[in-house]
């Protein structure tokens, strides 16, 4: 007899999922739109799933990738059969916005605005192959590769024949797709690069630097900017040559206005150079000298003018205090200490904060001076003011800003220590120790209100000689004579003006500083309208209707009454007639 057994066990199951990845469609099953994911389990080997997907309009179906990490591409086609065999199947479809347009990015390729200009000999070119290409879609732009995805063709460049070139890049899916750029290839013009700025010795006092005017250089008798004409600059030691680096962290004014240069005492060579077969082509060199400030307490008997840099210094054993540089709203400054070098000479801060220079010498004497408002020592070229003046509560006022209220006279004792006074207070400028924080300050209490433990307090002194410039008032531009047409007449005072100032300021300074102004006048010199000035552009518009006019130059100054415009050059004459 047999016996037979019969035996069944459960064969392994599987799942498959299917998502769709972004957004261009959705998944479709039997004819009937499933939506964005679609999932089964309980499949056993050799069972099928089958799916196709819906495409919105705008998009194309780029395929089925398997749903991993790093996806590989299973289909193209729209409709797809999956057979389970011993694994769970995860796949995604993916769709994709058409490219419509390229976009070209040529910023570190040397391309601006979609051109650029080479002149034939310069050492850097333009370089089309490091233009970045990108396909424009509905969603956001797609990196292309070069030959994958585009082509380009340079329209026969030759950066060494003259001429305006296109480069054009085509799509390689779609040849009516393509974007341009233009390279002019131009002959060198020749070069003749001049400056006319000051060349006086600058004092150093720990950050104050040699100062080069940008606006002073001329290239063939007309002002230019070297930059834009592709020339470099350095900093020279003017004894062995050797390129130095300028401190641009702690020159005294903006880069704007001025080149940064070193700050530290020597003799320098600001060299302006092209680059010739590898090689710097010196075009134009200016030469600075830097010298060391050497600060002397002043006697009852010295004489103050404005063109001596003056600050208050205390000494409390063998340390010496210079007062900080001014904070409006109040009384007392931070005492900060200085020390003498080895020559004995005192460097007064990064930025020249704690020098100021006097801005009325009208009344100079050897006992004393009115300070009508003193100028800052941070730059020659007045780019801020120190202003003493007296309170209603016996107190002595430092100010950033522009007053007109009172008179502060600084008198010299005869041991050399300096009395600061004003209507509403006959204090004496004192160092004092502030026991309670630990520290010094300086003030201008009255010393019956305040019995902290004070020190004299004495005016240093520094010389710096007037700047030696020949003055220039020149109106370059073409001529505003019209007859009327009911617009404004319009100058772009960075091209048609020059002005250079017996200070050394050029237009900008005056300008930024709001030391000087453009106006417009008839021809008695009555102001009709200030001139607004475009930063950006240099554009300012002046008058419309039909008259007799002149483009004015006005600088600040100090009369009886207070601050006000002393005319200093009429620039131009023009009318507007009548079209009748």
């Amino acid at each position: 007899d047999y016996t037979v057994y019969a035996v069944f066990e459960q064969s392994s199951t599987y799942t498959f999922s299917a998502y769709i990845d972004g957004e261009g469609g959705q998944l479709v099953k039997d004819e009937e739109t499933i939506g964005a994911d679609y999932y089964i389990e309980m499949l056993l080997p050799g069972e099928t799933v089958t799916l196709s997907v819906s495409v919105e309009e705008g998009y194309t179906f780029k395929g089925w990738y398997t749903a991993t990490n790093l996806p590989e591409l299973i289909s193209t086609d729209a409709g797809y059969t999956w057979t389970i065999k011993d694994q769970d199947i995860s796949v995604k479809a993916m769709f994709e916005a058409p490219i419509t347009a390229l976009a070209l990015d040529g910023a570190n390729a040397g391309f601006a605005n979609g051109s650029a200009i080479y002149t034939i000999g310069d050492e850097y070119r333009p370089d089309p192959d490091y233009v970045l290409v990108y396909g424009v879609t509905v969603l956001e732009p797609i990196f292309l590769s070069k030959d994958t995805d585009y082509t380009i063709d340079l329209g026969g460049l030759d950066f060494t024949q003259a001429g305006m070139y296109t480069i054009t890049y085509t799509y390689v899916k779609d040849n009516s797709i393509t974007a341009t750029l233009t390279v002019e290839v131009v002959e060198r013009v020749a070069l003749n690069i001049a400056y006319s700025g000051g060349s006086d010795p600058v004092k150093y006092n720990g950050g104050r630097a040699a100062y080069v005017f940008k606006s002073g250089f001329t290239n063939n008798g007309e002002e230019c900017d070297i930059e834009k004409l592709g020339l470099s600059y350095e900093w020279r030691d003017h004894a062995t040559q050797a390129v130095v680096e300028a401190a641009r962290d702690d020159t005294w004014d903006a880069d704007d206005i001025h080149y940064p240069s070193p700050a530290v005492a020597g003799m320098y060579d600001f060299v302006v150079y092209n680059m010739v077969d590898g090689e710097k082509n010196e075009l134009c060199v200016v030469t600075r000298e830097i010298i060391l400030n050497d600060f002397e307490a002043l006697g009852s008997d010295a004489v103050l003018d404005e063109y001596t840099c003056y600050t208050f210094i205390a000494k409390v054993d063998n340390q010496y205090y210079a007062m900080s540089a001014p904070f409006e709203g109040k009384s007392e400054r931070e005492a900060v200490p200085v020390t003498p070098d080895e020559n004995g000479i005192i460097s007064l801060g990064d930025q020249y904060e704690y020098v100021f220079r006097l801005y009325d010498t009208g009344k100079t004497s050897s006992s004393g001076l009115t300070c009508y408002g003193c100028r800052t020592g941070r730059g020659l070229n007045r780019t801020g003011r120190l202003i003493l003046w007296g309170n209603n509560d016996g107190t002595i006022q430092y100010s950033t800003e522009t007053s007109n209220d009172y008179n502060v006279t600084i008198v010299i004792d005869e041991d050399g220590a300096a009395t600061v006074k004003s209507p509403y207070c006959h204090g004496t400028l004192r160092l004092v120790y502030d026991e309670e924080n630990d520290k010094y300050v300086f003030t201008a209490k009255d010393s019956a209100n305040d019995s902290r433990v004070s020190y004299p307090v004495y005016l240093y002194g520094e010389y710096t000689a007037p700047v030696e410039t020949t003055e220039k008032y020149e109106y370059l531009g073409e001529s505003l004579t019209k007859t009327y047409d009911g617009e404004a007449v319009s100058v772009n005072v960075y091209k048609d003006v020059n002005i250079l100032t017996a200070n050394g300021e050029d237009l900008a300074t005056l300008l930024k500083c709001e030391t000087g102004r453009l106006v417009w006048t008839d021809l008695k010199y009555n102001v009709l309208k200030e001139g607004v000035v475009n930063n950006e552009s240099g554009t300012m518009e002046g008058p419309t209707e039909v008259g007799e006019y002149m483009l004015v130059l006005q600088i600040q100054a100090k009369g009886e009454d207070g601050m006000y415009w002393e005319t200093v050059a009429a620039l131009c004459e023009f009318s507007i007639t009548s079209a009748e």
